[in-house]
């Protein structure tokens, strides 16, 4: 991901661009850098989203603290438009729907 990829996603400045990945570069676990749910509100408030949500599915567990939460997402007001993901089984941030991301990662289970 870079600023590039944020411009071309949202209709954001260059500046919140680089905000934006100099924040997801910081991001560690909850014990070292910034915790994800930080960095999430935080890109929130730069797409000037309507919250946080968790994609959850009660098959999954991921670990104890996500437990079932398969992932994080900026809810920008509709299943299919482009926004932030954080998969918290591959600990990486996406540009994508949740609707896209639940897609894939249902097929994913299936296989």
């Amino acid at each position: 991901m870079n600023v590039e990829d944020i411009l071309q996603a949202f209709k954001i400045t260059e500046e919140q661009a680089r905000k934006l990945i100099e924040l997801i570069e910081q991001t560690g676990t909850i014990y070292a850098g910034k915790p994800i749910d930080a960095v999430m509100e935080d890109a929130n408030n730069i797409l000037n989203g309507f919250g946080i949500e968790a994609l959850r599915d009660e098959n999954a567990w991921v670990d104890h603290y996500w437990q079932n939460t398969i992932a994080l997402y900026v809810n920008l007001g509709d299943t299919y438009i482009t926004t932030i993901v954080y998969d918290t089984e591959n600990r990486e941030f996406l540009i994508t729907s949740w609707g896209d991301f639940y897609e894939t990662w249902m097929a994913e289970r299936e296989r």
